[in-house]
């Protein structure tokens, strides 16, 4: 093969590569590349944005950009099993005070989430971009921790926000890792209704996940 026609080759492979790379800078493009990564996500946020598709993509672009930056690290084992620990604790709470239960396991889910490297004051934008999966759930959790604040929260919409945190909650902590054994069920504390002789007791079953309200995912 002649050196002409091995420079006419290379020079037809790099205007290839940058029709591609052209190509792939396009609004199209990026407007599919970004549909793909966040899924229901990007209809949020172009919703958002009042429908203007152009703003919210730059929205979602800036996450990007702004997530790529972060060592996002898995728990290790010990840190995995005192978290489930501190869980267990508050499902136990739910039971007597689910409102003081939903709060303290927003919290909770925001120390996994800071633990994991996430930003500590606003880690959502981080959350889409890493581990997409997990929004409703930290939805959720941070919305059932506001509700809680208000004095007649309603018991049931508690339970959701807590069934639906614990979901993200597992997600971040085991990150793949199969769940113990013991906390399998993912088990949520029933009260039993109050009665004229005394208040809620706990009963002897607990209502499985599958059987909870609202618990697929938006």
């Amino acid at each position: 093969m002649s050196t002409a026609v091995i420079i006419m080759i290379v020079v037809a492979v790099v205007i290839v590569a940058a029709v591609v790379a052209v190509a792939l800078r396009s609004p199209q493009a990026n407007s599919r590349r970004l549909k793909k990564q966040f899924g229901p996500e990007y209809d949020r946020v172009v919703g958002q944005h009042g429908g203007d598709a152009k703003e919210a993509e730059r929205e979602l672009s800036d996450r990007v950009a702004g997530a790529q930056g972060l060592d996002i690290q898995p728990l290790d084992a010990t840190r995995r099993e005192y978290y489930q620990a501190q869980w267990a604790q508050q499902q136990v709470l739910f039971v007597d005070d689910p409102a003081q239960a939903v709060i303290a396991a927003d919290k909770l889910l925001t120390s996994v989430l800071r633990e994991r490297g996430y930003p500590g004051e606003d880690p959502y934008d981080a959350l889409s971009v890493h581990h997409l999966d997990a929004l409703p759930g930290y939805r959720a959790s941070r919305g059932g921790a506001q509700l809680a604040q208000a004095a007649d929260a309603p018991t049931e919409d508690l339970r959701e926000a807590f069934v639906r945190a614990r979901e993200t909650f597992d997600s971040l902590v085991l990150d793949g890792q199969e769940r113990p054994k013991d906390t399998a069920t993912g088990t949520v504390p029933v009260p039993a209704p109050a009665t004229a002789t005394g208040p809620a007791t706990v009963p002897d079953e607990r209502q499985p996940v599958s059987q909870l309200k609202g618990t697929s995912d938006e």
